[in-house]
């Protein structure tokens, strides 16, 4: 149960972290833009 925990929070983890630097990506496009 706790390593499914773990392996849950880490691939959510990864997620939110490619959403986050996917929005800061096009934010930092849109203002060079």
């Amino acid at each position: 149960m706790m390593a499914d925990g773990m392996s849950f929070t880490g691939l959510v983890a990864t997620f939110a972290s490619t959403i986050i630097l996917g929005v800061a990506f096009g934010l930092a496009v849109a203002e060079a833009w």
